[in-house]
């Protein structure tokens, strides 16, 4: 089984990622192997799959993902996996563990919040309850370029030199998953959008 990308998930650091896997073999994703997969990532924006691959590409530095203070710093390790057999992997997943005998989402999600005390599915199911009115999702692409200005600065004055954009949609109101907000980072300002991130400064 593969990790990728130590601590890009925001739920546990590089540090401690390490840490527990000292015994796994470590591997390089590198910039030519990049573009094998960019063009799923057009269709399915996975967070921490961009910026693994912005990672490969060579960015470095703080990346906020998340509202709550949610941060990941991409680092030399970033753009890198490690391969550790399955049951090494339930030996040191208490998630893994407690999921291993369910047989549907809704059992793994209970599973899950047992050991953590929380769900990701439900902090995203909330998330789509509050984006699902398409006029407040519409009305806020107005003065979009003034609104991403101001929310580059805060970010920046908060210590991100980058941010997802999932964070931004999340910030600004937009859906997620809007492949015309990703095209409106890149007609803004090319050099500053390093998919799926955008830089703060």
């Amino acid at each position: 089984m593969s990790v990728l990308g130590p601590g890009l998930d925001g739920e546990l650091s590089e540090p401690e990622v390490m840490a527990n896997s000292r015994a796994a073999e470590w591997r390089v994703i590198e910039r030519r192997h990049v573009g094998e997969f960019t063009s799923i990532l057009r269709w399915h924006p996975s967070e921490a799959t961009g910026m693994l691959a912005a990672a490969a590409r060579g960015a470095r530095g703080t990346v906020e993902v998340r509202g709550e203070g949610l941060h990941a710093e991409l680092t030399e390790l970033s753009a890198g996996y490690l391969w550790l057999p399955l049951e090494d992997v339930i030996a040191l997943s208490g998630c893994a563990r407690a999921m291993s005998g369910t047989s549907s989402l809704s059992a793994a999600e209970e599973a899950v919040i047992a050991v953590t005390g929380r769900s990701e599915i439900e902090f995203e199911r909330v998330k789509a309850r509050r984006l699902s009115d398409t006029g407040v999702r519409q009305g806020t692409r107005k003065g979009f370029a003034d609104r991403l200005r101001g929310f580059s600065e805060a970010a920046a004055e908060r210590g991100s030199d980058y941010v997802t954009s999932r964070r931004i949609a999340e910030a600004l109101g937009l859906s997620a998953s809007d492949e015309e907000l990703r095209g409106r980072l890149a007609e803004i300002d090319p050099d500053r959008y390093v998919a799926p991130l955008w830089r703060t400064r």
